[in-house]
């Protein structure tokens, strides 16, 4: 009996060559697609058409970055505007007047301060002069021999007619003459039968301490008119006159008129009696 020979199948019927040659051709034909690719992407219409589109890229930006310049410029302006408006420079102008206010008031309170510094050394110079001045006098002075020396009053009557004043409040008020009556520009005269109660005017007019010897002082005009052979000053010295009297009983004195006074009390009112003749003066 013969012996059937087996079939082999096979799946793969290509050769080496025949895949060589195929590997190769593919290798082959990507190569040409690729140069084909980069001959496309290096030809000189697509150059020019990347520069142009650069260029046009360029100029948008150009022109972006001039649209963003512009737009801040306008706000710098617009800025500048608003601090130089009338409102901002009415605020400034007034806070530039209110420092220069303050300026001048710290200046002037500055000078006051300076001017009173400059009394106050002068006033303590003099009062450093006087000081040593004192001092000196002090030493030269005997205590055992120094006297001090008073006018003597004197008591004695006179027919010489009185020129009377009050000196109060530190004034002295030209009160009335013997022939003359009473000044009834400084007083009211309340009359009680024989004596009269004499009081001074809100509004009388007399001399301080400083304007007695003034020439054109009340207390002067009345001195005018005293002659000496026939008239004497007669002063009524409340508490705080006796400064003022003593001023005006001086410039009596120097010009040898007598002078009597009397003390009276704050509150005392002046009575005056009738009669005349004669006075006692001291």
């Amino acid at each position: 009996m013969p012996r059937r020979r087996q079939s082999e199948t096979s799946l793969f019927n290509f050769s080496f060559v025949d895949i060589l040659a195929t590997t190769i051709g593919v290798i082959i034909f990507i190569l040409v697609l690729v140069l084909i690719n980069a001959a496309d992407r290096l030809s000189p219409d697509k150059l020019q058409r990347t520069l142009r589109e650069t260029e046009e890229a360029s100029e948008e930006n150009r022109r972006r970055a001039k649209e963003l310049r512009d737009r801040a410029a306008a706000e710098r302006r617009r800025l500048e505007e608003s601090k130089t408006s009338p409102e901002r420079r009415q605020l400034a102008e007034k806070a530039v007047e209110g420092e220069r206010k303050k300026k001048e008031r710290l200046d002037s309170e500055q000078k006051e301060l300076k001017d009173r510094a400059g009394k106050l050394e002068r006033e303590l110079d003099n009062l450093q002069k006087e000081l040593e001045q004192f001092a000196k006098s002090a030493k030269e002075v005997d205590r055992s021999r120094s006297k001090v020396e008073f006018r003597v009053p004197r008591l004695r009557t006179t027919s010489k007619e009185p020129y009377t004043f009050e000196c109060d409040g530190g004034r002295i008020y030209f009160l009335a003459t013997f022939r003359g009556g009473i000044n009834e520009k400084n007083y009211n005269v309340q009359s009680l039968g024989f004596a009269a109660i004499i009081t001074r005017k809100s509004g009388a007019k007399g001399d301080r301490k400083d304007a007695v010897g003034d020439r054109d002082s009340l207390f002067m005009k009345a001195v005018r008119r005293m002659k000496k052979a026939g008239h004497f000053g007669n002063f009524v010295v409340r508490p705080d006159g006796f400064d003022v009297f003593r001023a005006a009983r001086k410039l009596l004195w120097d010009r040898g008129f007598d002078v009597n006074w009397a003390p009276l009390g704050e509150k005392e009112k002046i009575i005056a009696g009738g009669g005349g003749g004669s006075h006692s003066v001291q």
